[in-house]
């Protein structure tokens, strides 16, 4: 026979009304708090002081579960169990049913440090402060179906024997092929994590996280995943991290895992082993950063969009994980990100400190000529070297964005023809009485100019260096214009 306690307001320790109630000690008993509000503290031992209110005995009595039903709890929630509590034998096991449903939880929350027997449910809950619920072991279910998590929320070093339910169960649809396993259920029976949430250390045997919405980063350092894990469709409005604790050794996952669709601000891999897929096709990705983590299979890139990479090993990375997969569209797109970061990282050797400068400008005076002349040869050989690698791949950029972009390089082509020909023309013609793009006569000339046609006319006409080198010039202009035309509109025959 079940206890229902129905809309009563709590304000101290005493469990005395409830207690003498002869339906307590009854066996296989639910005891039922059904619109209760507690004012007061509610924790698992007995503390001094009068507003706090105590549920020692309730877990070792003869009932048989618990269930709080559309409650209000106005204090703090501390049902955790201490380490000086644990080494002097206080038993952390729960045989009992818990169950919070539609409750509301004003203040911090703590259920740390237990082993669940039975099912735990936190449904359609709503928790103002930050919840914890740390280094527990969950036998059975843990049921976490449209509740909402308005600050942090810690299962940092928790084990999850069994299924975790984010939506509700009778929503999930299961298809023969494991990789379109898909969930159905409605935005509002879906658990909201409104800040920070921390998987690190957990061990899951069911990871299924279909089509939530993570506000805060969210990290899963040195999670272990006895099962394959889906993201599929989920939103990070955060970091999702995927790290390790240390720097010794990696954490590795045996089993897939899924980001497909999935919306992320900032995805970091940091010291991880993939012995099987990461799949992130048709995900979106604002930034990633990838640091020591081996992939042994590869990372599946179908349709996804990658804004930035943090660095250039991260862009090598990805660029040489979508040659492994045969994405070549993807594969190109990384190649000019790496080649961007590479860019970057070459220094100009003039851009020197003030007291460096400073150094050089009294050199010869404090060196002898042959030492000074040697710093200078080193000098202008490190601005040659600077130069040689510089050039090449700001001219990549401009021409057609490291291979990725065909509309650029027309407009370098244009832009090419429009700058040295002008020039040209001038130095041969003068400025004369009219624009020269305005004059057909020029515009032939122009065209055989872009085109490569031949050119025995205009050579004949040069008169002076400056002439000659201009169109020199505009010629190999053009032409590597073209020719990035060309490699730009070959980035999907490979």
């Amino acid at each position: 026979m079940n206890k229902r306690v129905k809309g009563q307001t709590f304000s101290d320790s005493s469990f005395k009304g409830i207690k003498e109630d002869e339906n307590i000690a009854v066996d296989d008993a639910t005891l039922i708090f059904e619109e209760c509000v507690f004012n007061c503290d509610l924790y698992s031992t007995y503390l001094f002081g009068s507003n706090s209110f105590s549920i020692k005995d309730l877990f070792t009595s003869s009932i048989t579960g618990f269930s709080f039903r559309n409650c209000l709890f106005n204090g703090n929630v501390d049902l955790s169990l201490t380490n000086e509590e644990l080494k002097y034998g206080q038993s952390n096991i729960i045989d009992q049913k818990i169950a919070f449903k539609g409750c509301t939880f004003e203040k911090e929350v703590s259920f740390n440090s237990y082993t669940f027997k039975k099912k735990f449910t936190l449904e359609k809950c709503k928790f103002k402060q930050e919840c914890d619920l740390e280094n527990n072991i969950f036998e059975q279910e843990i049921r976490l179906c449209g509740t909402e998590f308005q600050a942090q929320v810690k299962f940092c070093g928790s084990t999850f024997n069994t299924m975790t339910l984010f939506t509700p169960n009778k929503d999930r649809v299961k298809s023969k092929d494991s990789v379109s396993i898909s969930d159905s259920g409605s935005d509002d029976d879906r658990v909201k994590f409104g800040g920070d949430v921390s998987f690190s250390g957990s061990t899951f045997s069911d990871a299924r996280f279909w089509k939530l919405t993570f506000e805060g980063d969210v990290h899963l350092i040195d999670t272990k995943f006895n099962c394959p894990v889906y993201f599929n469709n989920s939103k990070f409005n955060g970091t999702l991290r995927l790290g390790k604790m240390g720097t010794i050794g990696k954490t590795m996952i045996k089993q897939p895992f899924y980001l497909n669709g999935a919306t992320i601000k900032e995805l970091q891999i940091h010291e991880y082993i993939f012995e099987n897929l990461l799949s992130v096709d048709e995900a979106r990705i604002e930034d990633v950063t990838i640091r020591n983590s081996l992939f042994s299979h590869f990372i599946s890139l179908s349709g996804a969009e990658i804004k930035n990479t943090k660095d250039e090993y991260t862009a090598r990375t990805l660029k040489n994980e979508a040659v492994k997969g045969g994405n070549n569209p993807v594969a190109l797109k990384m190649k000019a990100m790496e080649l961007n970061h590479y860019y970057k990282s070459i220094k100009c050797p003039l851009k020197l400190p003030k007291k460096l400068l400073s150094f050089f400008s009294n050199l010869k005076k404090l060196l002898s000529k042959r030492l000074f002349l040697s710093a200078v040869c080193a000098f202008l050989a490190a601005l040659g070297k600077y130069i040689a690698e510089k050039v090449p791949l700001l001219l990549m950029k401009w021409s057609n964005g490291y291979g990725t972009k065909w509309i650029r390089a027309l407009g370098f082509i244009l832009c090419s023809t429009f700058f040295f020909f002008s020039i040209f023309v001038v130095l041969r013609d003068g400025i004369g009485d009219t624009f020269i793009w305005c004059n057909i006569k020029y515009l032939k000339e122009a065209l055989t100019f872009v085109l490569l046609f031949d050119s025995s006319k205009e050579i004949e006409s040069i008169q002076t260096v400056w002439q000659m080198l201009f169109f020199l010039l505009g010629k190999i202009f053009v032409a590597y214009g073209i020719y990035q035309l060309i490699a730009a509109f070959r980035k999907h025959s490979k």
